[in-house]
């Protein structure tokens, strides 16, 4: 068997098209905003 027979092993990722991305997506600037008040304690810095 060559590496070339070998199909349909990986699939892509598209993670711009989850919902959850599209949420933070669209929500971003609140979240980035009241990150510190409300997640800075329970998850740490956040990092942009």
């Amino acid at each position: 068997m060559k590496c070339g027979d070998i199909t349909g092993v990986y699939k892509r990722m598209k993670p711009y098209e989850t919902s959850l991305f599209k949420l933070i997506s669209d929500h971003f600037d609140e979240l980035e905003a009241t990150y510190d008040e409300c997640f800075r304690g329970q998850y740490g810095f956040f990092g942009r």
